[in-house]
């Protein structure tokens, strides 16, 4: 499934990697890119409209897991015994 997201860039903290939410960023230096979630991880909305992702059977808030993997945006969690990370494909449109 494609999704926007913000790639926001002199995040506090990680000045020298982009930073990648679902929200508009409250710094005005942002990029919108699209990237392509894996069929294998369904996304859904709670009574909040915030967006939820299921991995493993889990289902995580996906800001909680959207972190990034050098420059890319990527998809990072722990299940208990290790971290997992997965780096999501950017769609040029």
């Amino acid at each position: 499934m494609k999704i926007n997201l913000y790639e926001s860039y002199g995040v506090i903290a990680h000045e020298k990697a982009p930073v990648y939410s679902e929200t508009i960023p409250a710094s005005s230096a942002y990029d919108v890119i699209t990237v392509d979630i894996p069929d294998q991880y369904p996304l859904s909305r709670n009574e909040l409209g915030e967006t939820l992702i299921d991995i493993d059977g889990v289902t995580w808030l996906l800001s909680e897991v959207l972190k990034n993997k050098g420059d890319h945006p990527a998809l990072r969690w722990f299940d208990g015994r290790r971290y997992h990370t997965i780096q999501l494909k950017t769609v040029r449109e």
